[in-house]
């Protein structure tokens, strides 16, 4: 059985529960880093561009091999 999207890709059931499952994941992540960005922000911590983009966004590489794995 086949689930088919709406750009007519298709995908296994389980696989796209565990997609499913990855972008609930990151989302609940961003929500986490965002909160302790703001921490930060309130102690005067962050000083430059550099320094935010490190809080946001720590797991690119992270969420690239997991986009990977679950392609397989």
């Amino acid at each position: 059985m086949f689930l088919k999207l709406k750009n007519e890709l298709t995908i296994k059931p389980r696989r796209f529960l565990a997609l499913k499952i990855f972008i609930l994941k990151a989302q609940l992540k961003q929500q986490n880093t965002y909160k302790k960005y703001n921490e930060k922000m309130r102690l005067g911590a962050i000083t430059s561009f550099e320094n935010i983009q490190n809080i946001l966004w720590p797991s690119n590489k992270i969420v690239q091999k997991t986009c990977k794995n679950i392609g397989k």
